[in-house]
């Protein structure tokens, strides 16, 4: 008898939400009449999510659907000499026959040397255990092998005896007639003892890698290169270290590359075995970003060819959740994060229904349960930034046979591990006859009053890249007390929400304007997270030949308002030095 099986691996973790607006003032914008701005974050209500909770529950072995969990995993190989998307050349009759056909049909999918790679690694997996490995190995194979979509998707075949060779293209006939147009496809034929496997794996591709260059020697850094093939608001990306710590990807220096073109410099550890590279973007006004790359790096070395599970030491293993994330936490030196009971209680009802929705491959539903945990109405604000994990997993003896599977992946580790997040909803379903575990995780961070300094260099480097891909110099970056000390009196308005952004704008100008004698513009942008903020420029900033810049980031929540943004101000214009003739007014009193 022969069963079909139809599974997506390895659900795609949504990062913070990022939405960005900007507004141009001109020095004369005392004149013009200014509006509160704030951004619409697209949170469902408590009363849209209170619908969704009140809904049937789905059957349990709908929800609860996993991989199987081992501590070791030998891959065969051989392995492409570099990860990317192309075409399989070898010489597998069965291969070449698929491939063919795919050209018959004049299809858009390409059979790739990295996804037959991926195939076959997973396809010997099955033929041993006769079902899919758990996330984490899952994605060590596909970062071993290069393949670049995301979360591959994967239909196999056990028969009761080995398939022939026409049986096995009709078989890849019908699971790659309904692929999307550009996916990247592998397959597999094989069998282990009396278990006999067709297994096809294909996914859409999210990026175009151009180069990856590994560490030289005593090097500590590996420079990715590519292309995001779809519109780009923003990108983060990062990369492990050892158990538990993790790096933000920088920018290239210098660099022209403008999203959504993408040049990163990474860290990894030359005494790891490897580290596993992540990466996530987010499309123009998208309310989620979404992992769109993950690769497995090479450290200075040869990445060898055995998965084994991360080993997660110094966390009580009869202990809670929580309790556990927070030992975790604490071998960081990061404060323990704490609990939000009715928020939780929220999360403990929406659980069933969001794991029903991955499996379904419901990406509208999903999105908005995310978005109504982030949303946080339950926590105390105002709120800055909040982050959300769903998790899988097995709940073995200890701790670590969970919790290495979370902490496999780097932005997992940036959201569990994050030293700004103070309190979270977290809450599991579990499964005790297969000791699984599926659980959402939020936390949130409330407003305090901080500088920027960081935020400000990086929104400047992204002006001067901007202006390099238009053959232009970079920026004059100013630096003077009497205009620093206009501006961080107008962002402590703002911090309190005595002014809006636009009137705290149009104030720094009027004042700036009257001291230094001489016209300057302002620019406003808004956005709701900082990591991976790259507005795009546009007008003076990127056209003119010599321009200087004061760069100023502030925080600004409206009376009653549960949530607030980031705020960055631009002033610039020719120079900032006053005119011949003109005086710089003191200060008065506030």
């Amino acid at each position: 008898m022969t069963r079909l099986h139809a599974i997506r691996s390895m659900p795609a973790r949504a990062s913070a939400l990022s939405l960005v607006a900007a507004l141009v003032l001109g020095s004369c914008a005392s004149h013009r009449v200014v509006h509160q701005a704030t951004i619409d974050r697209g949170y469902p209500t408590r009363g849209q999510l209170d619908n969704v909770t009140k809904a049937p529950l789905p059957p349990r072995e709908t929800a609860l659907r996993r991989g199987l969990t081992v501590e070791q995993w030998d891959l065969a190989g051989p392995f492409p000499d570099k990860a990317g998307s192309l075409p399989f050349t070898g010489d597998d009759p069965l291969a070449r026959t698929v491939a063919d056909r795919l050209a018959q049909r004049r299809s858009d999918v390409v059979l790739t040397e990295s996804m037959q790679c991926y195939a076959r690694e997973m396809g010997r997996f099955v033929a041993r255990h006769g079902q899919l490995p758990d996330d984490d190995l899952q994605a060590f194979a596909a970062g071993l092998c290069g393949a670049v979509p995301i979360a591959p998707s994967f239909l196999f075949s056990m028969p009761e005896g080995e398939l022939p060779n026409d049986a096995a293209v009709q078989f890849f006939d019908r699971a790659t007639a309904p692929l999307p147009a550009s996916s990247e496809l592998g397959i597999w034929r094989g069998s282990e003892a009396d278990r006999h496997v067709v297994l096809a794996a294909f996914g859409v591709p999210k990026v175009k890698i151009v180069a990856i260059d590994s560490p030289l020697a005593g090097a500590r850094t590996v420079r990715i290169r590519g292309t995001i093939l779809d519109a780009t608001a923003w990108l983060r990306a990062y990369t492990g270290e050892g158990l538990l710590g993790f790096h933000a990807c920088d920018p290239t220096r210098p660099t022209a590359a403008v999203l959504p073109d993408f040049d990163l410099t990474c860290t990894v550890a030359s005494e790891d075995p490897y580290a596993v590279f992540d990466m996530l973007s987010a499309a123009p006004h998208a309310l989620l970003g979404r992992q769109v790359l993950m690769l497995v790096l090479p450290t200075g070395r040869p990445v060898r060819p055995t998965f084994r599970r991360l080993a997660v030491y110094g966390v009580p293993p009869r202990g809670g959740l929580l309790e556990q994330f927070n030992a975790v936490r604490a071998q960081l030196g990061r404060e323990p994060l704490r609990d939000v009971p009715v928020q939780s209680r929220t999360a403990h009802a929406l659980v069933p229904h969001y794991f029903t929705a991955a499996a379904n491959k419901d990406a509208a539903s999903v999105d908005f349960i995310t978005l109504g945990m982030m949303a946080g109405w339950d926590v105390a604000g105002p709120l800055r930034d909040s982050q959300f994990l769903s998790f899988r997993g097995m709940l073995g003896q200890g701790a670590s046979s969970f919790l290495s599977q979370l902490l496999f992946f780097p932005s997992n580790r940036a959201v569990l591990l994050d030293r700004d997040a103070k309190e979270v909803a977290l809450a599991t379903m579990q499964d005790d006859k297969d000791k699984g575990v599926w659980g959402l995780l939020t936390t949130y961070t409330a407003f305090e009053p901080r500088s920027y300094p960081e935020v400000e260099a990086g929104l400047l480097d992204e002006l001067d890249r901007q202006r390099q891909s238009r053959g232009k110099p970079p920026v004059a970056r100013i630096a003077m007390r009497e205009t620093d000390s206009v501006l961080e009196h107008v962002m402590e308005k703002l911090a309190r929400g005595q002014v809006n952004p636009n009137e705290g704008l149009a104030q720094v100008l009027r004042t700036l304007t009257r001291r230094m004698q001489r016209g300057l513009d302002g620019r406003v942008s808004y956005a709701t997270a900082v990591d991976g903020w790259r507005p795009m420029y546009d007008g003076a900033l990127v056209d003119q030949e010599s321009v200087a810049v004061i760069s100023k980031v502030g925080f600004f929540a409206a009376p009653g308002d549960h949530w607030g943004q980031y705020v960055s101000y631009f002033i610039y214009g020719a120079s900032f030095d006053p005119n011949p003739g003109s005086t710089i007014p003191k200060r008065g009193a506030r």
